[in-house]
Formats: structure tokens, C-alpha cells, sequence
């Protein structure tokens, strides 16, 4: 009986190991994959009923999260929450289900995501519930009449009450607000000054909060120009460790960079001298920030003219924020506003540097607003500031109509800072705006009074003052279907290029920043050029020198930073950027811009060691491990297309080949063929910094290791000869990273990028069908040369 039952047990494994091994995936064969997915910054689980088909928890994501189910066979999900968070619902093939039940019928593949959060600790009560990261915040907001209520945790604060209501204050919930049985301990002083407050549920103790500290400094304007001999007055901003923010301004040491192009006196107000740029810096103890300066000549002229900004307070909706990752192959972003509003970001091909996880933020109102109609939508993009080497363009759907002949287009940057007009889309019925850098845009209802007064401002940046100077005649056209007057446009343009354009291009060479400030300048120029169809005259040849001085003043920075700190965000820039602008200005020179030391440079910064450690098998069948180092390195061969990858391959090295069922395994012969082979390493960017690495991919190919067990199992039979594939279990697990299908390219996506030495890493735990199972990890190393 024992041995047929482990002929049986030993048939049902080589039919699956042929099948991996032959590179069809089981769902070939009539069955259909289903994978569950968790997300959000909560905790969870989703089982199924029938039980044990899905078992999956996260964080980490382990458990049985995939599974091959059969035509037709239905699956009920149940998802729970665990600890203080909360289920916020299904997504994808489940994105019709509510509650925490949701029935699937497989007539497909099928892949569903569940979201659970963890709640912030207090709230003000009512029908929709206001959430807030701590009790001042609440209580500063919550009207006469009001119950704010709280977790059951510690809060590290000093409290302080004051109004002419009553509140009502209610601790000791759980985590979802559901059941009252705690206590809030308020570690830190209570004073109440003119309000009355009724509480329950609440300890207040004399351990006073943490220290609070000083973490970061934001200096304002940013990136503003002036002209020789003009003044520019900075702020300085501190955003302190509990949340709070100060006016530093007259409290930190100012100093320049470059004290040959601007000065800067005790209290922020900056002076310029000679054209080119500086670094103006804000510095408190070990704390600093800055903003770069730029001086152009002193001839008159609407872009040479004394900054005049228009500064007002835009309200972010967070709530109703949408984050998505682009790839360089485009993609777009929609968001709905909490009045309904829809938000349409269309980002074509090769606009970004490399994929990008984009934010859309709609805004929830505007603090002086300079349109007596009010607001009818506006938007924050992130990362702010983030450049385009392409127009995105951006549509709104507001929930009320707005006349055409008030529809006022507009930008801003950071939070409400250099407001300005923005021009619409020529010949375009629908609201849109074609941008080519992220931060704030909306429309609202304006009257020719308005836009008059908006028009008396001139903004710090030299692009928005174009942008604005351009807006009413594009305005005008579209309002009356007709074609845009070019003469006008010429005219500002060539007092862009002899004002703006030409001094930059003069100081391109003095440093990395202000080379990339010329590019970006040029560039946008050139842009809106050809929005407007019309012919570059020679700006071609102006790009090309200027690529070669800003390709190298660029690459010993980059080398130094990338070297010194292991920080690749510059030398990716110098790398990809340039290659980008080259390929989206229509140009076919393929000849590298850097000198042969800047391509050693680049070598020696890019380069990287890849550890690879993976153990698989069948649980109580067998198990195999494998490991190995892959050397990576940037390939200059075929540029423009530069890609980091492994030269050459690596073979990995087979470790343990066991097989662990009862039968004895008496030999084992090894077959190891062909390389671990890298073939693309992409930097991923996002986040609030417009240069971030968040994340990578690693595209990849695998070489085929597998053993023959040789086993006896008693002394009626002869030894029985059983594989043993490391590789067909790796891919069988690992199909959902497949491109194409079992045994082509694979990817690695969602690295954790921690920087330094060991720069990114990669780790799976996880179970497939029948029994299988692969734990493997993937450390980079970043391994630059002297």
C-alpha cells in the first residue's frame, strides 16, 4: 500500500514538474488563477469559504494568496481587520462587493484587492466623521455642540481648549470607534480657557510630551529671478517634530553661495549683482534650506521687471487624493472632488524621466482667491515641481458650469505661492491646460476686471510670467473661435529669449544647477512653440551645445554624490534626462555628450552587486536551495539607450537537493545550465521629492537547475529516479511576474530602496499549487568603483 501510494504522490509531481518545465502554466489545462492582493497602511487578513483555498494576511503578504480554481466554481471571501485598523473595501474583479463578504464565480482569470487602514486616533463624531492626528487639531475645529472623541492610546501633547461653546470629549474607544471601554491618557497640559467641556473616558497625567524639535526649514519664494541690482525678500519656514510651523525668518543665519551673484543680509532680503545664480540658504543648528537665486541684466522689459507675486492659500483634499504609478510609457491619473469635480491627467509617452508614482490632490477651496465668481475647480499635482519632457494635459469636469466668457485658467506652486494665469488650450471647447511642470491648476469664474488685476502681478518665475503673458490672447480666441494671433506671441517671445533665455544660457556653464536651469528654460520656450505650430529658428543648435556643457559641468557632481553617499538621483538625472530631451526634440545624434572621463564616470557609479539566495520545493516532498552574485553595470554600447544590466550573465551556484519524503535518497545528479541573467534595471521616482528613487524593477531571466534524485523505498522495488527542479518551481510560484508566460523575461517590481551600501532589496515568501513553495531574497549592493 505504501508504495503505490507513493507512486501516486511521485505521479501527480512529475506531471507538474513536465508541466512547469515545459513552460505551460497549469491554467492551460482548464483551471483558472485567482490572486488576492492587500493594501493601505492598515492590517488584515482575507480566508475563504470553502477554507484553506485563500489564506492570506498582511503586512507582511504571506499565507495562501493564490490559488487555480476550476471554470465555474465559486469562492466566498471573508475579509477581517486586526488590531486598530479597519476594512475599507474590495477592489478590482471584487470592486462590486461591499461589506466584508464577497462571492467570486471564476469564469476567468480573477485577481482581487482589499484595503484596510488604520484609522487616526481622534475625530470629531457625527454622520461623516472628521479624522485629525491629534486632540489640538480637533478641538481647534470642532463647532459649539461638538463630541470629539479618541483611541484608547497615549497622547504626547499640551492641550489647549478655548471658545465660547461647549464640547463634549469621549475617550477610550477602540481602534475603529466602535466600543468605548479604555481610557485616553493625555500625557502633557490641559488648559481650558474660555470654553466648557464635558469629558468621560479621559486620565490626563504630569509626564509632559517629547521635547519638540526642529526637522526641516522650507525658504520661500522658490527659485525665484531677479534682476541686476534688484532686491528679493526671503522667508524661512520650520516645521517642527509635533506638526507646528514657525516664522524663522529673523531667527536663522543667512548666508549666499555665491557672494559674487547675490548678497543676503541678516533678515532673508537678498541683493543681485552679476547675472548667473546663488544659493540662498536658511540655517538654524544643523537644520537648513535654500533656494536658488537667479540674476538676470538689468534691461527693462516684462520678464526683467522686480517680482511682484500674488500669494493666496489653496485647501488640499486629501481625502479624496489618488496616487498611481506611471510608466515611462505614459498613462493617466483621475480623481473625482468631493463636489463631484473630475480631474483627467493625460501623461503621453517618454514625458517622464522614468516611472513615477504621480498624486492628484483636489483642492477643497481658495483663500484669497483674486476671481469675484469663486472657484469652480483646482488640483495639486505630485511630486511638486516635477519636470516634463512633454505636455500632460490636464481636463476638468467641474460640478457647476461656468460661462465661457468667465472661465479664468490659473496656476500655482506649493500650497497657493506665485499665483498666476495659465493659458488655455487653443481651439479646445473643453477645460484644459497643457502643463509641463506639476504643481497647482485650476479655473474659476473671473471677469475682465479680475484678470486685469491678476495681470498687474508679476510672478517670481520667469516660465509662469510667460505662461501669463501668453494666457489672455489665448483666452480670447478660444472664447471667440479664432485662430491665435501669432504676432503677439512672437513678440513676448523673442522678450523671453533676450530677457530670460540668453543670460541663463550665459551662466550655464558656472554650475550644474544653473545649466539645468537654462535647459529647463529653453526647453519650455520651445514648447510652447510648438503647441502653437510654429518653427523653432536654430533653438536646435542652441540645445546641443548646451547638452554638452550641461552633461559634463553635471557628471563630477553626480559622480562625487553617487560615490560619497551612494546617492544615484543626480547621475540618473545626467544619464536619462539628457537622452530623453534629446529624443523628444525629434534629434537622430546619437553621439554621447560626455568626454571619456565622464563615461568611466558613469560606469564606475553605476555599478552593482546582486545577491541571490532562493530555497524551494514541495513541502514534504522535497527542497532545493540556489545562490549567486550578478555583477551589474551600466552598457553605454547602444546609446541612446543606456541600461543597467549584468556583464556579462552569472551562473548560480546549486546548494541542497534533498528529497524528504520517507524513501531514501541514495544519489542525486545535478544539471545546472545557463546564466542568471539581468537584463534591465530601472529606477523608479515618486514621492514629494521630484527626484526620489523610490523604488526599482529588475527585469530578469533565469537559468535551469534542476537535480535527479535517486530513491529506494523498500526491497520489493528498484530505486525509483525522481526530479528535482529548482528552476520549474521558481517559475511556477513566480508565474504572476511572468511577462509573456512561464520561461520568459520576469519582473521584479516594489524593491525597498533604504539607500546606502546596501541599497535595495527584494524578499518572497510565498506557496503555489500543489504544495510548492519558494523563500527567496535579492539584496543590491551598490558597488561603485574608486
Amino acid at each position: 500500500m505504501k508504495t503505490a501510494f507513493l507512486r501516486c504522490v511521485l505521479s501527480a509531481w512529475l506531471l507538474m514538474v513536465i508541466i512547469a518545465w515545459s513552460g505551460f502554466s497549469a491554467k492551460q489545462a482548464g483551471a483558472f488563477t485567482f490572486n488576492v492582493t492587500i493594501a493601505g497602511n492598515g492590517s488584515g487578513s482575507v480566508n475563504s469559504s470553502p477554507s484553506g483555498v485563500i489564506s492570506c494576511t498582511f503586512p507582511p503578504m504571506e499565507g495562501t494568496c493564490s490559488s487555480l480554481l476550476g471554470p465555474a466554481s465559486q469562492l466566498t471571501l471573508v475579509a477581517t481587520r486586526s488590531g486598530d485598523s479597519v476594512f475599507n473595501g474590495w477592489g478590482d474583479s471584487c470592486a462590486a462587493c461591499s461589506g466584508t463578504l464577497c462571492q467570486i464565480t471564476m469564469d476567468g482569470d480573477k485577481s482581487c484587492s482589499a484595503t484596510f487602514a488604520t484609522l487616526p486616533p481622534v475625530r470629531i463624531a457625527g454622520s461623516t466623521p472628521v479624522y485629525y492626528g491629534n486632540l489640538q487639531e480637533a478641538f481647534d475645529a470642532a463647532p459649539n455642540g461638538a463630541t470629539v472623541e479618541a483611541r484608547a492610546i497615549s497622547i504626547l501633547e499640551n492641550l489647549i481648549i478655548k471658545g465660547s461653546g461647549r464640547i463634549r470629549f469621549k475617550g477610550g474607544y477602540d481602534g475603529s470607534f466602535t466600543s468605548q471601554s479604555g481610557y485616553s491618557n493625555l500625557k502633557g497640559k490641559l488648559t481650558i480657557r474660555t470654553a466648557a467641556v464635558i469629558a468621560d473616558h479621559l486620565r490626563i497625567s504630569a509626564t509632559p510630551p517629547h521635547p519638540v524639535s526642529l526637522t526641516s526649514i522650507a525658504v520661500t519664494p522658490a527659485n525665484p529671478e531677479i534682476a541686476q541690482h534688484a532686491t528679493q525678500q526671503f522667508a524661512a519656514t520650520g516645521s517642527y517634530s509635533d506638526g507646528t510651523s514657525r516664522n524663522l525668518t529673523a531667527s536663522v543665519a543667512w548666508s549666499s553661495g555665491s557672494t559674487s551673484v547675490a548678497t543676503v543680509n541678516g533678515a532673508g532680503l537678498a541683493t543681485g549683482t552679476t547675472v548667473g545664480s546663488a544659493t540662498i540658504t536658511a540655517t538654524s543648528g544643523l537644520i537648513s534650506g535654500s533656494s536658488t537665486l537667479s540674476v538676470t541684466p538689468s534691461a527693462t522689459g516684462r520678464f526683467s521687471e522686480p517680482a511682484t507675486p500674488l500669494d493666496v492659500s489653496a485647501l488640499s483634499d486629501s481625502a479624496h487624493a489618488v496616487t498611481v504609478l506611471v510608466p515611462i510609457s505614459g498613462g493617466t491619473v483621475t480623481a473625482t472632488g468631493a463636489d463631484g469635480t473630475v480631474f483627467t491627467l493625460e501623461i503621453p509617452a517618454d514625458a517622464l524621466l522614468s516611472a513615477t508614482e504621480i498624486t492628484m490632490t483636489p483642492i477643497n477651496g481658495i483663500t484669497d482667491l483674486p476671481l469675484s465668481g469663486g472657484l469652480g475647480a483646482a488640483v495639486s499635482l505630485e511630486p511638486e515641481g516635477l519636470r516634463l519632457y512633454n505636455y500632460a494635459t490636464l481636463t476638468i469636469v467641474p460640478a457647476r458650469a461656468i460661462p465661457l466668457a468667465q472661465q479664468t485658467f490659473f496656476g500655482f506652486q506649493n500650497s497657493g505661492e506665485d499665483f498666476h494665469l495659465e493659458p488655455p488650450v487653443p481651439g479646445s471647447s473643453a477645460l484644459q491646460i497643457k502643463l509641463l511642470h506639476f504643481s497647482g491648476y485650476g479655473m474659476g469664474s473671473g471677469t475682465d476686471a479680475d484678470r486685469a488685476q491678476i495681470l498687474l502681478h508679476n510672478a517670481s518665475n520667469a516660465e509662469n510670467r510667460l505662461n501669463q503673458a501668453a494666457s489672455e490672447r489665448l483666452r480670447l480666441a478660444r472664447e471667440r473661435n479664432e485662430p491665435v494671433d501669432l504676432t503677439v506671441l512672437e513678440e513676448f517671445w523673442r522678450e523671453f529669449m533676450d530677457q530670460v533665455v540668453a543670460p541663463r544660457m550665459q551662466a550655464a556653464s558656472s554650475s550644474c544647477a544653473a545649466g539645468k536651469l537654462a535647459m529647463q528654460t529653453l526647453l519650455g520656450l520651445e514648447r510652447q512653440k510648438q503647441l502653437m505650430g510654429v518653427d523653432s529658428d536654430g533653438a536646435m543648435d542652441l540645445f546641443m551645445s548646451l547638452r554638452t556643457q550641461l552633461a559634463n559641468a553635471c557628471i563630477q557632481e553626480a559622480y562625487d554624490a553617487c560615490v560619497n553617499q551612494h546617492d544615484l538621483r543626480e547621475i540618473v538625472w545626467v544619464v536619462l534626462g539628457l537622452e530623453r530631451q534629446t529624443q523628444l526634440l525629434g534629434l537622430t545624434d546619437t553621439t554621447m555628450p560626455w568626454d571619456a572621463a565622464g563615461k568611466q564616470m558613469i560606469k564606475q557609479c553605476l555599478h552593482f552587486e546582486l545577491d541571490f539566495t532562493s530555497a524551494n520545493g514541495q513541502s514534504g516532498m522535497w527542497d532545493s536551495s540556489v545562490t549567486g552574485t550578478v555583477p551589474l553595470q551600466a552598457d553605454l554600447g547602444e546609446y541612446p539607450s543606456i541600461k543597467v544590466r549584468s556583464i556579462p550573465p552569472s551562473p548560480l551556484e546549486a546548494g541542497d537537493f534533498t528529497f524528504t519524503d520517507w524513501c531514501e535518497q541514495t544519489g542525486i545528479a545535478m544539471s545546472n545550465t545557463g546564466d542568471f541573467m539581468v537584463t534591465d534595471l530601472k529606477f523608479v521616482f515618486g514621492g514629494t521629492d521630484t527626484q526620489k528613487i523610490s523604488t526599482i524593477e529588475m527585469e530578469y531571466y533565469i537559468p535551469q537547475i534542476f537535480g535527479i534524485a535517486t530513491i529506494k523505498c523498500d526491497d520489493d522495488h528498484p530505486p525509483a529516479q525522481v526530479p528535482l527542479a529548482w528552476n520549474g518551481t521558481y517559475l511556477v510560484v513566480h508565474e504572476f511576474e511572468a511577462t509573456e508566460g512561464m520561461g520568459t523575461m520576469m519582473i521584479a517590481r516594489n524593491w525597498t530602496v533604504p539607500g546606502g551600501s546596501l541599497y535595495a532589496s527584494k524578499s518572497y515568501d510565498m506557496t503555489g499549487p500543489s504544495r510548492t513553495f519558494d523563500k527567496t531574497t535579492m539584496v543590491l549592493r551598490h558597488t561603485p568603483g574608486p
